[in-house]
């Protein structure tokens, strides 16, 4: 919250409530931030705080590690899901792009 308090220095603590509520999503997971659906976090990333913007799955923090050994690497990373393939972005370990896909079906085994 501190970072879209930042954005918004003369918001009313209604301004704050009705922004962050008009991003709750219809299902959330149990057990986690009420923000947090099957398909990653509802807030745009200027509302998530630090924490979960620098926060890495271990699958990411792997592949971050993998990139540590090459000169100039560069990574093409997308989210599979019933053979789907969602999100995806293109980084070079320090930015990321996001990909649009034209194709949504994944191929292989």
């Amino acid at each position: 919250m501190r970072n879209w308090l930042a954005q918004h220095p003369d918001a009313s603590d209604s301004d704050i409530i009705a922004d962050f509520e008009r991003h709750l999503p219809v299902q959330s997971l149990e057990r986690s931030c009420i923000f947090h659906t099957p398909s990653g976090c509802a807030l745009p990333r200027a509302m998530r705080s630090d924490t979960c913007n620098r926060y890495l799955c271990a699958d990411l923090a792997n592949l971050a590690a993998e990139l540590e050994w090459f000169s100039n690497p560069i990574a093409f990373v997308s989210t599979v899901a019933h053979g789907e393939l969602g999100d995806a972005v293109l980084t070079d370990g320090t930015t990321v792009q996001l990909v649009r896909l034209t194709r949504s079906r994944a191929v292989g085994p």
